[in-house]
């Protein structure tokens, strides 16, 4: 799996002091070990990680919730 962390971080251009919002809901459901293995990645790159669970919802009929929205105003 770490070959396709590492692809995933270098897309998402995460690199040292930078600062990641973890975002997921329970609907589709997420394996916990795969939420651990994206967070160990990003701290193994020097960044801090955030984990928020968002409540379902779709982005293209409704605004995001409150508290989702509140972490990305303050990311």
């Amino acid at each position: 799996m770490k070959p396709a962390l590492e692809a995933l971080l270098d897309l998402a251009g995460v690199a040292t002091g930078e600062r990641v919002l973890l975002v997921w809901a329970r609907e589709p459901a997420v394996e916990p070990a795969v939420l651990d293995a994206i967070d160990a990645a990003v701290r193994a790159r020097g960044a801090t990680v955030e984990r928020l669970e968002s409540p379902p919802f779709d982005p293209r009929r409704e605004d995001a919730p409150p508290p989702l929205a509140e972490a990305l105003a303050s990311a």
